[in-house]
């Protein structure tokens, strides 16, 4: 029975609930930021793809397997600043880092985190530095953002325009991960100068859902207020 117990407890999810889990929230705590770990069948995590579409030899269609992150950690509620991997307390906490590096890359992310209820490891996405620190030393979300700010040269007029909030249908419906990459970049140029963007995005990905949010961001902090949109 005890070793059922220890076996219990050293699971990723226990590790997550008794340890991760509240460190992040007791410094993630800024008003309008989120820490995103959705529930779904195989635990807590943010699912952010659907799986990839596979086409069987008889004809017949499937989805493979989603990408799953324990922890997106977003300033302001849509700008992605961090991502947190979580092993088991028993795990090295060097275990989590490849993962966390690839789904920052995916996201958009500058903050690649690993934790196994003991230490966080991190990635400087923008300095290509990394360290450890406890479990109470988890940096707050003004933090990472001041850094952030500091390496890309961001003024505070820019970082208003940067966190203008999207707009929220009544279904709730969200940008997916690449449409939000495509959002925040375009925004991100244009609060820094830029007054042409090319942005590809292949048939079906949601090019006018994307031009829309672009355009609600803009006119929602009066930066532009006659736009013409045209469609072939």
């Amino acid at each position: 029975v005890i070793e059922c117990l220890n076996q219990q407890l050293d699971t990723t999810e226990n590790t997550k609930m008794k340890y991760i889990t509240p460190a992040l929230q007791k410094k993630w705590n800024s008003v309008g930021d989120n820490i995103v770990m959705e529930y779904g069948k195989e635990g807590y995590g943010y699912y952010f793809t659907d799986g990839q579409v596979i086409v069987e030899p008889d004809g017949s269609v499937k989805r493979g397997k989603r990408k799953k992150l324990d922890y997106l950690l977003l300033y302001r509620n849509n700008l992605p600043l961090a991502v947190v991997e979580a092993k088991s307390y028993d795990s090295e906490v060097e275990e989590g880092i490849a993962q966390a590096l690839e789904y920052a890359e995916l996201l958009d992310a500058p903050f690649a985190y690993s934790s196994n209820g003991r230490v966080f490891h991190e990635e400087d996405m923008l300095t290509g530095k990394n360290c450890e620190f406890g479990m109470d030393e988890f940096p707050t979300s003004d933090e990472l953002w001041e850094r952030y700010e500091k390496n890309n040269g961001i003024t505070d007029e820019e970082t208003e325009i940067i966190i203008s909030p999207y707009y929220t249908s009544p279904d709730g419906r969200k940008p997916r991960y690449y449409q939000r990459n495509a959002i925040n970049r375009c925004i991100s140029a244009i609060a820094r100068g830029k007054d042409r963007i090319l942005v590809v995005m292949a048939t079906g990905t949601g090019k006018t859902f994307v031009a829309m949010q672009i355009i609600y961001r803009l006119y929602v902090k009066d930066i532009k207020k006659k736009i013409l949109f045209i469609v072939d």
